[in-house]
């Protein structure tokens, strides 16, 4: 029988190594040709934002020739004299025709006398150029060498540093800083055709008061209503283009405000419903949150017992729907009672918010309703289920605001959201499902003819930023209308009906995983980022990407779950004792599962974390720490490894998942001592952005290789473990 395991935070701090350096430059520009280009383009910037004195800095892009880590960006051009450096306020990546991560754009601000600086050193700079035409001709010798690009570099750098010692330090910086720019320029976007909903850049003017103020001194009256969640506005279509017009470089990231509506289908009858006597007792503690159109079941005894409370969040005038909210509601309370495939997982009540009326809703209205209920409802309520979404209009690689508001709302009240993948007829995943911490949920079914399991032909996915793949997981749904559908049936109870009836949608997959979150955190009490963890780390451990339970029931697995807060640069571990035996192998195998919410900031753009959260098994060998897992992984198609990869690129995951290369073919791991182990986490700040102590949650897969080797873990271990459970001791077991 496998044991799940809380263990403790790990607390001992330990140093952060830094010594080591990557170089990713080619000196393969024309350097005269790029700052005669450069300084023409600042000054036709300067002269455009001279009509704009009301603002104390202005946007200015930078075209980046490709995705360049943090160390090779502009240290020395757009030079913000508050931040004795540039000033990012925003980022877009660019991508390919094959939808592959191209390069990047990235915005930063910065006031007119700043820019004239810039302007003066580049032109100090160009006569150094006019008046040493050797130079250039001796900097392309080295860089159109046959050498390597880190033998070029140094060559090149001792070149300025020992021939041409008269360059001033800020002179060799913007010789540095070309290296990787395509252009500078400003980004002016067009008037909308359709309302947006959107944020602004941060100008010194990003907060309420000041751009009312700024706007209404324009002409342009808008009320705080236009406001979402403090970070995203909406409004008409006729004022947003006033501000178009009038400062079409303010703006960030933008979405159509799309009208969401049900898809209308024709229900097939599955027979009536009959449940037994279900006691108080029957019921699980644990209250789901929905956010849907009302639940109205048939028999007033049910909405006693299976909805907490209800509130209604329509408009007075709109008519209300009764069918969907019923619908998801009944799955997530009685799927055991009214559908074949059980999961065993018990009755769990709702605290139900109607939001969908009979008809339309706009992406707007639900944002606004959906930060309202979660904000004043977190403290009770951890885990929700949003089976609804608006079908995204424009490029799906990037996350909607939509889709931003869901991870800013798991950030800030530490509550887990789990979200339907969309069902369009293009397959696009749906916003608010491109929120990159939710749990999004996909449909499957099985084939009559070859009884494999399948995608249904209309569940969204997708991988935002050409990165993180979506949804997280699967779970069977119908698939009404194809001849070659072999069930299972997903039944679920509409609106004043006592006749089961059948429904094709993610909408209705979707609170099979929400009942699964929701058991995961009663029963083994603990948090939404861990519950997540371990319903990601099923679904990568199933073919099908179901986040299958049974997997925690493996014989003599032991699974960790560890869960904290860490600050910032914070490196952490905690002992634990693991067997090896005489030829230094494990007598176990490993994976893990690490995940924490995001705390997005407009102001990173489509780099959107800054931060990330490492974790590793280690091996201590005095003050350093070895991973002992050989992670099975895809190569990116950069020249770096993982860790380069965060700590120079940005790059983060918090939904990460890892399998030893070891572990699916049960062999041991080998190690070069005897020494001990150690769970280690580590947060690594991608932007000194100063941001607080994060949550996370970790899953650890300990797996026997040597019969019986795991059977002493909790003696060996007892000071650091906080409880345990044997799996098998809390099943569910009700009478249907």
């Amino acid at each position: 029988m496998s044991k799940i395991i809380i263990y403790s935070q790990p607390k001992t701090k330990l140093n952060k190594f830094t010594g080591r350096k990557f170089s990713f430059e080619k000196w393969n520009y024309d350097i005269k040709k790029t700052i005669t280009n450069s300084i023409k383009s600042l000054k036709g910037i300067k002269e455009y934002f001279l009509d704009f004195q009301e603002f104390a800095e202005f946007p200015v892009t930078v075209s980046y020739k490709r995705v360049v880590p943090k160390t090779s960006r502009i240290q020395a051009i757009l030079v913000n004299h508050e931040f004795s450096g540039p000033n990012q306020i925003g980022s877009k990546y660019i991508f390919n025709r094959n939808n592959k991560l191209g390069r990047i754009d990235v915005i930063y601000s910065l006031s007119i006398s700043d820019l004239d600086r810039t302007i003066d050193n580049m032109s100090k700079l160009q006569d150094f150029i006019l008046n040493n035409p050797t130079f250039q001709k001796e900097v392309s010798e080295i860089a159109n060498s046959n050498q390597k690009a880190e033998e070029k570099n140094q060559k090149i750098k001792e070149l300025i540093t020992f021939k041409y010692s008269s360059l001033k330090t800020i002179h060799k910086k913007l010789l540095d800083d070309f290296v990787n720019i395509l252009e500078l320029k400003i980004n002016l976007i067009e008037p909308f055709e359709e309302t947006p909903i959107f944020s602004f850049l941060d100008l010194k003017i990003n907060n309420f008061n000041k751009i009312i103020d700024l706007l209404l001194d324009n002409g342009i009256d808008i009320n705080e209503e236009s406001l979402i969640a403090s970070d995203f506005w909406n409004i008409d279509i006729e004022k947003v283009n006033q501000i178009v017009t009038k400062y079409p470089f303010i703006f960030s990231q933008t979405m159509n405000d799309i009208e969401i509506d049900l898809e209308v289908q024709e229900f097939i009858q599955s027979g009536k419903v009959e449940l037994p006597i279900i006691k108080n007792e029957d019921i699980n503690k644990t209250v789901i949150g929905l956010i849907d159109s009302k639940v109205k079941y048939i028999d007033q005894g049910w909405e006693q017992k299976f909805i907490e409370s209800q509130y209604d969040m329509l408009e007075i005038y709109q008519n209300e729907d009764l069918d969907h909210g019923t619908q998801v509601a009944s799955i997530i309370s009685l799927n055991d009672f009214i559908n074949e495939e059980k999961d065993g997982l018990g009755i769990f009540k709702v605290r139900s918010f109607n939001v969908l009326p009979e008809g339309k809703i706009l992406t707007s209205m639900l944002m606004r309703k959906i930060h309202k209920i979660i904000s004043e409802n977190y403290h009770e309520i951890k885990i929700w289920n949003i089976s609804l979404g608006s079908e995204k209009s424009y490029n799906e690689l990037i996350i909607t605001p939509f889709g931003k508001l869901i991870d800013k709302l798991q950030f800030e009240f530490g509550v887990q959201i789990v979200t339907s993948a969309g069902n369009s007829k293009e397959r696009n995943l749906s916003s608010p499902a491109d929120s990159l911490t939710s749990i999004s949920v996909g449909s499957l079914y099985k084939s009559r003819s070859t009884g494999k399991v399948l995608e249904w032909e209309r569940s969204g996915s997708g991988k935002i930023f050409g990165m993180y793949q979506k949804p997280n997981c699967y779970e069977f749904g119908n698939n009404r209308g194809n001849p070659d559908w072999g069930g299972p049936i997903v039944h679920s109870l509409p609106g004043s009906s006592e006749n089961l009836k059948i429904e094709n949608g993610t909408s209705f997959s979707a609170p099979l995983v929400t009942r699964k979150v929701a058991y995961l955190i009663e029963n083994f009490k603990i948090s939404p980022q861990c519950a997540r963890a371990v319903i990601n780390y099923l679904s990568k451990s199933n073919s099908h990407g179901i986040p299958d339970l049974e997997i925690l029931k493996g014989e003599n697995d032991i699974f960790v779950f560890i869960e904290g807060l860490i600050d910032t640069k914070g490196k952490y571990e905690i002992d634990v004792n693991l067997p090896i035996n005489s030829s230094n192998k494990t007598e176990f195998s490993a994976s893990y599962s690490v995940c924490y919410n995001i705390p997005n900031e407009i102001e990173i753009g489509d780099e959107y974390s800054p931060l990330d959260i490492s974790f590793r098994l280690a091996q201590k060998n005095g003050s350093s720490r070895s991973n002992i897992l050989s992670p099975i992984s895809k190569k990116d198609k950069v020249d770096a490894d993982e860790k380069a990869l965060k700590e120079y690129f940005g790059k983060y995951n918090p939904n990460t998942v890892v399998f030893d290369k070891k572990f699916s073919k049960n062999k041991q791991i080998s190690l070069k001592s005897k020494e001990p182990f150690s769970f280690v986490v580590e947060r690594m700040d991608l932007l000194n952005h100063g941001i607080p102590s994060v949550e996370y949650g970790i899953m650890v897969h300990l797996k026997e290789i040597v019969e019986n080797s795991l059977i002493n873990f909790e003696e060996l271990n007892s000071e650091n473990i906080i409880s345990i459970f044997n799996y098998g001791d809390i099943d569910i077991d009700i009478e249907l």
